[in-house]
């Protein structure tokens, strides 16, 4: 990532590529990493539903995001 405890959207090209419906983010075990607007918006503008919850919850969502979306694709920070 471009900044470790920051989701930039420049950090989402392999992920864009994947062309998913969702993008499942943990955002760390504390949950210390920060999904800005911007990322959000960006996301948004190439329909991709973003959910995001510290990493222990976000794994938990996985299943529910199921039902929702077709392609998910999971980024899960692991640490702080």
């Amino acid at each position: 990532r471009k900044d470790g405890h920051r989701l930039d959207k420049s950090d989402l090209k392999k992920i864009i590529d994947a062309n998913p419906d969702c993008l499942l983010v943990g955002t760390g075990y504390y949950g210390q990493m920060n999904v800005p607007l911007e990322t959000i918006q960006y996301l948004q503008s190439k329909n991709i539903q973003i959910e995001y919850a510290p990493t222990v919850d976000a794994v938990g969502q996985l299943n529910q995001l199921q039902n929702k979306c077709a392609r998910i694709v999971a980024a899960l920070h692991l640490t702080c």
